[in-house]
């Protein structure tokens, strides 16, 4: 799920640079020129997505550290078995 936002972010900033192109005056093409809402679409997703990244990320870490300590613990009662 993680790899999946890493990827929807890498596809979202690669517009952002594409639509902020120094090549062009404001826009690449005369598409994008035609709706000037789709900048602004791109940028909210593109926060969005950030948004979502980090959260999934912060619940990434306090996983990993549930699961460390999960395993210190088997670890210790593994000691007192023994």
């Amino acid at each position: 799920m993680l790899s999946s936002v890493v990827s929807e972010l890498s596809d979202l900033l690669g517009s952002v640079a594409f639509l902020s192109s120094p090549s062009s005056s404001s826009f690449p093409c005369d598409s994008c020129s035609a709706d000037p809402a789709a900048r602004q679409r791109v940028e909210f997703e593109l926060h969005a997505t950030s948004e979502n990244f980090e959260k999934m990320a912060a619940a990434a870490k306090r996983g990993e550290a549930r699961l460390k300590a999960k395993e210190e613990e088997v670890r210790e009662l593994q000691s007192k078995v023994m």
